[in-house]
């Protein structure tokens, strides 16, 4: 049986997969098995996955039809052998070739569920944008184990990304992508993971690079992704009630509420405010907000923002002249 399983879902990456693999190749630690999940690809995808699986046995190829990175995942995660899983994109690859024997020295050594690290995003013109490493503070080094609560609310801070984290197998048990989502799927199942106690560690160690591509359907506009980021107030609210300790609890259910915040924001842009119409008659925006601000004698002390309070189409407004204020301010170099 492999230490590690390296997931990949493949949908039409025939200028990228090999790049992306050889990078899973030329890493220091070789006990692993990089599952290739073919999602339906229409064009040479399956033959490069297949060319290099005859290059190396632990390269294994399996087929299905188009379901999208979510089934694609969930289908690697069914037919891993690994102790340990990680995932990674097709159009993306891991730089150095200790980071995974770096990541799993020390899930092992400090028994670890979970393990993030970090990611460094490179664009087409080739400029980078690497996100800030967490506080050393925070760091499996020299602050010790982290709960599950730390790792949520100090170290993940909003960016879901499972490609950043190793998990163990058994830990992930029968946990799996939400089929149903097409946006905020990482956000969904890692709740769910993190909503039990577990043994989680970080490390500020850049081993991930995203290759971000403008215009992709990835970065591209969709009433889905606000569909999805709506629900996802829901899901957070039905989570917490699952959530093993109370500062947990407390923290989802302050998160499910701030979901509303947030998304109505993304309404409010220019890239969606023609729409606004549409996205109300499908999700009875102002019902939702009163489900929401009725969580809040369970989301613990503190403030919220006005939104919350008021219709979403006044809210939408005070965000788009919030957003008016702000262009002038910094006009007239009065706010940076």
């Amino acid at each position: 049986m492999p230490k590690v399983s390296v997931i990949v879902p493949v949908y039409n990456a025939e200028n990228c997969i090999e790049d992306c693999v050889r990078s899973v190749l030329t890493q220091s630690f070789k006990d692993l098995e990089i599952l290739l999940v073919n999602d339906g690809s229409t064009d040479s995808s399956k033959d490069v996955c297949n060319s290099l699986a005859g290059t190396d046995a632990r390269i294994r190829v399996i087929d299905k039809e188009n379901g999208g990175p979510s089934s694609a995942r969930n289908v690697g995660i069914q037919k891993s052998e690994g102790e340990y899983l990680i995932f990674l994109d097709s159009d993306d690859r891991w730089l150095g070739e200790e980071s995974l024997a770096t990541l799993v020295e020390c899930a092992d050594k400090y028994s670890l569920d979970a393990l993030r690290c970090e990611a460094v995003s490179k664009y087409d013109d080739g400029k980078f944008y690497e996100r800030n490493p967490k506080p050393i503070g925070f760091s499996i080094g020299s602050g010790g184990v982290l709960t599950s609560f730390q790792m949520v609310k100090d170290v993940i801070r909003g960016e879901y990304f499972s490609v950043c984290f190793l998990i163990k197998r058994n830990a992930l048990g029968d946990l799996a992508y939400d089929l149903s989502l097409k946006f905020l799927e990482d956000m969904h199942l890692l709740s769910r993971f993190f909503c039990k106690e577990r043994r989680c560690g970080y490390l500020s160690l850049t081993f991930y690079e995203y290759r971000k591509h403008p215009g992709s359907l990835s970065t591209a506009p969709t009433i889905r992704k606000v569909v999805d980021s709506f629900r996802m107030c829901e899901e957070l609210k039905e989570i917490s009630e699952e959530a093993e300790n109370q500062k947990m609890r407390t923290f989802l259910v302050r998160n499910a509420m701030m979901m509303y915040h947030y998304t109505l924001g993304t309404v409010s842009t220019d890239e969606y405010i023609e729409r606004y119409e549409e996205i109300d008659k499908t999700l009875r925006l102002n019902e939702l907000r009163k489900r929401a601000l009725s969580w809040k004698k369970d989301a613990g002390s503190g403030s919220f923002p006005l939104q919350l309070y008021v219709h979403p189409r006044l809210g939408v407004v005070i965000f788009r002249l919030c957003r008016a204020e702000g262009r002038i301010l910094r006009k007239l170099h009065i706010r940076k």
